[in-house]
């Protein structure tokens, strides 16, 4: 049976509810997603700096995915504000 059809025999408000919980998971999977993407950068290039291989542009790397974290954060911030 769909998603769809098992929400047709609900009431109303449950259906609003069920809806926006689809919604705030979805938001969810697409915060986490942006989030990690620069935390795996930033695991990345510490393995490397711990094996010596020592590069200045994986500093700025670094610090540039942490900024984007940051970003991400700062929006999240702006959009949970009641």
């Amino acid at each position: 049976m769909s998603n769809r059809a098992s929400l047709h025999n609900r009431p109303l408000k449950d259906v609003k509810k069920l809806e926006k919980l689809e919604i705030v998971g979805e938001l969810a999977a697409g915060i986490v997603h942006e989030i990690r993407n620069p935390l795996t950068s930033i695991f990345g290039f510490v393995q490397l700096l711990e094996q010596g291989v020592h590069n200045k542009d994986y500093f700025n790397l670094i610090y540039s995915s942490f900024n984007d974290i940051e970003e991400y954060l700062k929006a999240l911030l702006i959009i949970a504000r009641p």
